[in-house]
């Protein structure tokens, strides 16, 4: 797969229906050449932008599968945030309720309080420190 201006590309290889026979098979058989096409093909995100009301913060996305995998265990208060990740867009950052902030940002202090920061997937910890400020800034407005 190469990239061109910013779109991936894969060359596929197809025959045409009803093209004639263009070459022999193994036994003598007329085979058909493939025709080789340029195709432009979505290539799978590698990167997923959550926004808060500070900043939008970027994960790769092997970070974002370790904390789907880190959050799995939350049961039905999960759900609704593995749905916000699973549906992600390339042109969208990920958007959580405050509810939802305040579940993750628990769940990445408990993620945290098990292994060193610097153990935590790229990015894991910045998110945390953004979704703090968002979960102490709501703290503060609803005193």
């Amino acid at each position: 797969m190469r990239e061109f201006h910013g779109l991936a590309l894969r060359w596929d290889s197809y025959y045409l229906p009803g093209e004639p026979a263009t070459g022999e098979g193994v036994d003598g058989e007329a085979v058909a050449h493939p025709v080789r096409r340029l195709q432009s093909v979505p290539e799978r995100l590698d990167r997923v932008a959550i926004a808060t009301s500070r900043d939008v913060i970027e994960l790769s996305w092997a970070s974002r599968d370790s904390l789907l995998h880190e959050i799995r265990n939350l049961g039905e208060n999960a759900k609704p945030i593995r749905a916000a990740f699973e549906a992600v867009g390339r042109s969208r950052p990920v958007e959580l309720s405050r509810a939802e902030q305040t579940t993750l940002f628990s769940a990445i202090e408990i993620w945290a309080d098990s292994v060193t920061v610097e153990a935590l997937p790229p990015g894991i910890w910045r998110l945390r420190c953004a979704l703090a400020d968002q979960v102490d800034g709501a703290d503060q407005r609803t005193r």
